[in-house]
């Protein structure tokens, strides 16, 4: 699952390097689109596209053989050009080479949209965990806010959330 969510990662995305360190010289993908492509054709392709903005949820992964896993899920892509997201249903095949892990094969097959909401409530609990890290490092080096003024905050968004 890591793995896959680094492949998303805007970093990633634009890196030729790392794409070429997660996926195998014989990877294949269908993309939604119908479109297939190799290695070859991703690495000259992402790197020079603004990446889009993906979310993935409801994980599963099975071993298919040793050293062989299939990860799928269900993912949102909001491109810049488009003002709705496309949704899909997404199938990653992994292989392990003995020392790292790279993906061999991957397919998006759209599909009608589904509810995101508990994915975004956990962006929005992920963004107040980063917040409430900051403002600690904020009052440790005398930069922050009242402990009493803080917790009022805290307690104010946390009670927005539920």
């Amino acid at each position: 699952m890591e793995l896959e969510q680094l492949l998303v990662q805007p970093a990633t995305r634009l890196s030729v390097e790392l794409l070429n360190r997660y996926l195998a010289d014989d990877f294949y993908e269908i993309a939604a689109t119908g479109r297939c492509f190799g290695k070859a054709d991703v690495l000259e392709r992402l790197p020079t596209e603004t990446p889009p903005v993906i979310t993935q949820q409801d994980f599963e992964c099975r071993v298919l053989a040793d050293g062989l896993a299939q990860l799928t899920y269900r993912a949102t892509i909001q491109r810049a050009e488009n003002d709705s997201p496309s949704y899909s249903v997404r199938s990653s095949i992994y292989r392990f080479d003995g020392e790292k892990w790279q993906m061999i094969f991957h397919q998006g097959t759209a599909c009608e949209p589904f509810d995101v909401a508990e994915y975004e409530a956990m962006q929005e609990k992920i963004e107040l965990l980063e917040e409430l890290r900051m403002a600690e490092a904020q009052l440790s080096s005398d930069a922050g806010v009242s402990n009493n003024d803080a917790r009022a905050q805290v307690l104010a968004r946390i009670s927005a959330l539920k």
